[in-house]
């Protein structure tokens, strides 16, 4: 969790800024599937906004601790191996958008887009090492 940022617990009300709530059931039907090949999740693009701004003390003096809340959203596209009604797969290329962001950000190779966490993600890397001068991952899942 975040010692930074908190995030709103709310999602907007108004479903001509919020594109996931037509997805309700269909995401709940997923989740009660509990596929791991076809999991309830959505790629989705948003706009957040800081709704207030604490002031904490810390080790090093005070902080400022901004709570975001996510007051737009839509759905790029589900994620997993079937679309749902009213919404296809999230495309490569959306995919990619997300991944480019996180590297941009980091510096590193991006986790895989299934990830949840570090823990989450397993690298493994192929044979012995080098193919054309660098060395061959493959992602996965933690624990599989």
């Amino acid at each position: 969790m975040s010692q930074k940022l908190k995030l709103a617990g709310k999602l907007p009300g108004n479903e001509m800024i919020n594109g996931l709530d037509p997805l309700a059931e269909q995401l709940a039907a997923r989740w009660n599937d509990s596929d791991a090949e076809n999991p309830a999740a959505v790629l989705v693009i948003g706009i957040m906004r800081v709704r207030k701004l604490e002031v904490v003390a810390g080790d090093d003096g005070r902080q400022h601790v901004p709570t975001l809340e996510l007051s737009r959203v839509e759905p790029l596209g589900v994620l997993g191996a079937e679309n749902i009604d009213g919404l296809g797969l999230a495309s490569v290329e959306h995919q990619k958008i997300l991944l480019r962001a996180a590297e941009a950000r980091t510096g590193d190779t991006p986790l895989p887009i299934d990830a949840e966490s570090v823990d989450d993600a397993q690298i493994t890397v192929i044979g012995d090492g080098v193919e054309g001068g660098a060395q061959v991952l493959e992602f996965g899942r933690g624990g599989e």
